[in-house]
This record gives structure tokens, C-alpha cells and sequence, in this order.
């Protein structure tokens, strides 16, 4: 079973978004494995969406610097609030992988919200 998905972005400051669909691993474990094509990513962060570990709240999304060896810099994480499309984008990843959501920290309604926008 997938824990994680990664789909790149089209933005000038990330590379892409990583969803974590179980909300039972070890996000950081599963970072340490990632590791990236930098030969476009200059300057460039990944976002990760942590909405179905945490819910709709200030801590859904992380960004994280990538090293020039493709790798994710776990303390360099920050909190962020991402642009609608990208917010949007994410939401549809989301509803991609909905068997996910029933084991999730979403309550019901958190549940709709998400398929309503």
C-alpha cells in the first residue's frame, strides 16, 4: 500500500507535493528515502501536505529545502500557506486516494469540505 504520492508542480518556488495518505507512519522515515532530480530545482522547495494527519489548520502544509544532492533538508522545514491553486491542486490529489480518507484524522464534514472544494 502507498503511505505517500509525490506529483510535481508547475510553480517558481516548488518542485512538487508530497501527500501523506496514512496517518500512522513516520513522515520523517519516509522523507529520509525521497530523493529528487535537482537539475531543475534551484532554488526551488517541496511542499508536503499533511492533511490527513493533522486536518484543515495551519499545519497541513511543510515546506522543505532540497539539497543539491536531491535530497529532502528535514530541518529546514517551515510551515506555509500555500496559493489557492496550489491548495486546489492538492485538494485533488487528495480525492484521488478518497479510500484513504476513512482512516484518516478527518472527521465527516472535514471529510466533505475537502470533495466541495
Amino acid at each position: 500500500m502507498q503511505n505517500i504520492v509525490y506529483n510535481e508542480i508547475d510553480d517558481e518556488n516548488y518542485i512538487g507535493i508530497i501527500s501523506v495518505l496514512d496517518y500512522e507512519i513516520s513522515v520523517r522515515r519516509q522523507l529520509r528515502r525521497m530523493t529528487f532530480d535537482t537539475h531543475d530545482a534551484s532554488g526551488r522547495k517541496i511542499i508536503v501536505d499533511l492533511v490527513l494527519k493533522v486536518g484543515f489548520n495551519e499545519y497541513r502544509f511543510v515546506e522543505y529545502d532540497i539539497s543539491k544532492e536531491g535530497k529532502i533538508i528535514l530541518n529546514s522545514k517551515g510551515y506555509i500557506t500555500p496559493s489557492n491553486d496550489i491548495v486546489k491542486y492538492a485538494n485533488s490529489i487528495i480525492r484521488k486516494y478518497s479510500s484513504f480518507l476513512p482512516n484518516s484524522m478527518l472527521s465527516n464534514s472535514a471529510q466533505i469540505k475537502l470533495f466541495n472544494n
